[in-house]
């Protein structure tokens, strides 16, 4: 039965060799054409490389972990097929390989019987052999290759590198390090709530995945009516009428409609709370507190805006008491009021969600 030989295409005009991941078929093995026959490994991909006859594996003539270079036999197959010829169909055509180039023959000799040499250009190497450089700091110029061609191959690498003792060449002198610039500092004692909020923080951000979303909402109506009413309602309610108030009924509103963020992850389930008790983030000098108004979503907004106002006043004042800050299932932060267009807050660590305006 006719042998055809295997051999590496040229994949592009840059890549000139390519590794033996792994053989797919081993000698005796029938092999279909165009099925796999072995993963060849380059530079630029990996791909499972087709065989291009139907036949019988003869010989593996590259082991796995070897380079071959474009036009090196790879493997031979016994097959009954007739093989066209290269001219009129380069090998691996028909499998959607590129042709390959013919290239010059490297020992051809001149009138006198000397051998010419091969033409010049650039020197290619395998992965194997530039990873090697890499990680031992080589020159690759300075060693003399004994692969086809004058290839450097991984064996004359590590020739090489025993040679040299297995060091890699001494690397540069370091530069002066410039002595570390005094910078005089002011320790600034942590009130007892900033420590708080840093360890809250820390945990929130290290048990809660936080992904955020930002929406653009009209407030023009809400903004009309408060500019229409929030004299009057100051004098009657003796506490002002901001915005916070209209955003918490609505918040309790829309976690009616979606409890499943009125909730809190309990490891192997969700523990979804069934009353509505949000929390409002109060900026002050000595750090940042969260006093709940309980049970929201049954307070009117005039109970709302009073509500928030005491306990604004309350926190300011150092007069919270325990109940004021506990048992939140939600939280709103309004930092519009420093100025800013849009912010990340972080999740209080017991909760699903957070809103801020």
């Amino acid at each position: 039965m006719p042998i055809f030989d295997v051999e590496m295409p040229q994949l592009g005009e840059t890549l000139t060799e390519g590794v033996i991941g792994k053989w797919l078929k081993q000698p005796g093995d029938r092999v279909e054409k165009y099925e796999p026959l072995l993963e060849l490994l380059t530079d630029k991909v990996d791909i499972e490389f087709p065989s291009p006859v139907s036949g019988v594996v003869k010989e593996l003539v590259a082991a796995e972990g070897a380079t071959v270079s474009v036009g090196e036999v790879m493997v031979r197959l016994e097959t009954q097929e007739v093989v066209e010829k290269a001219a009129e169909e380069p090998r691996g055509a028909k499998a959607g390989l590129r042709p390959r180039r013919r290239r010059p023959t490297v020992a051809a000799e001149r009138t006198d019987g000397e051998p010419v040499a091969p033409p010049a250009g650039p020197r290619v190497f395998s992965p194997v052999v530039r990873r090697l450089a890499r990680e031992h700091g080589i020159n690759l110029s300075q060693i003399e290759g004994t692969g086809k061609g004058g290839r450097v191959t991984k064996e004359d690498v590590e020739r090489y590198l025993a040679a040299q003792g297995g060091a890699a060449p001494p690397a540069p002198p370091a530069l002066p390090i410039a002595p570390p610039v005094h910078i005089p500092v002011e320790e600034v004692a942590l009130t007892r709530i900033r420590k708080r909020t840093a360890e809250h923080m820390t945990e929130s951000k290290s048990t809660i995945p936080h992904a955020w979303s930002s929406q653009e909402v009209d407030m023009t109506g809400v903004v009309e009516l408060r500019t229409r009413v929030k004299d009057a309602f100051e004098q009657r309610e003796g506490a002002p009428l901001t915005f916070l108030p209209f955003v918490i009924k609505a918040t309790a509103e829309a976690l009616k409609e979606h409890p499943m963020l009125n909730a809190q992850w309990g490891g192997d389930k969700i523990l979804v709370k069934q009353r509505l008790n949000i929390g409002i983030a109060i900026g002050m000098d000595e750090g940042l507190i969260v006093p709940v108004v309980h049970d929201a979503d049954h307070l009117s907004i005039t109970e709302l805006a009073t509500r928030v106002y005491e306990l604004a006043e309350r926190a300011r004042a150092g007069k919270l008491g325990l109940a004021d800050i506990q048992g939140g299932t939600f939280t709103v932060n309004n930092t519009g009021t420093f100025g800013s267009v849009v912010s990340y807050p972080i999740i209080p660590s017991n909760q699903a969600a957070i809103l801020s305006m």
